[in-house]
């Protein structure tokens, strides 16, 4: 008998402090005048991410060949432990907003990023990121934190006016994290609407 997998819905959004203050000061007058229906401007971040990406695992093995007619090779399991198969790294895409504005924001998140962590002279980490699968009625059935964040890479920013049509564009902002803390729901009741669980 087959069953038909429940995949409701996701999602993955940032921590409430996530964007450092001299990025929201940078773009708080154009936030405030053209986006008032949100809370934060984390919130629009949010409200922009689109899709989630996590990396699988792969045990490559090792090989060895043996025997000097057949050349017969004989391939034997790694000996790498599963967290050095795991490559901890998370992608978000974030959907172009109006003015590419997420595109902007992000940009200059990583900016700050990369200065802070050259005065400083040691690693410097951001805030959480969140993923949150749900059931058909908004229910957290599994969370997943990626904590102590650290931003690799934001893509290119390509402006093209032959895309003047509706049309929905994304880009890919990768981070690396330290920490994965999986946490499973299933059997307590959960409330989404909970402050932590917003945005």
């Amino acid at each position: 008998m087959f069953t038909i997998p429940i995949q409701a819905g996701f999602r993955a959004f940032f921590d409430d402090n996530f964007l450092y203050p001299e990025v929201e000061e940078q773009f708080q007058e154009i936030f405030r005048d053209q986006f008032p229906m949100f809370r934060k401007m984390v919130d629009y971040l949010n409200h922009s991410v689109s899709n989630c990406i996590i990396p699988g695992i792969r045990d490559e093995g090792s090989g060895e060949q043996i025997g000097s007619q057949g050349k017969q090779t004989r391939t034997f399991s790694g000996s790498l432990l599963p967290a050095r198969l795991f490559e901890k790294s998370v992608t978000l895409n974030l959907m172009h907003t109006d003015y590419w504005l997420s595109w902007w924001i992000m940009k200059e998140q990583l900016t700050v990023y990369l200065s802070r962590k050259a005065e400083n002279k040691e690693r410097v980490f951001m805030p959480a990121i969140y993923l949150h699968i749900m059931d058909s009625f908004g229910n957290i059935i599994y969370e997943i934190e990626f904590d102590q964040i650290q931003m690799r890479e934001i893509p290119p920013l390509e402006l093209n006016k032959a895309n003047n049509g509706i049309q929905i564009e994304t880009f890919a902002v990768v981070f690396a994290y330290n920490n994965f803390k999986p946490k499973m729901n299933i059997g307590k009741t959960i409330s989404h609407t909970k402050k932590e669980y917003r945005y």
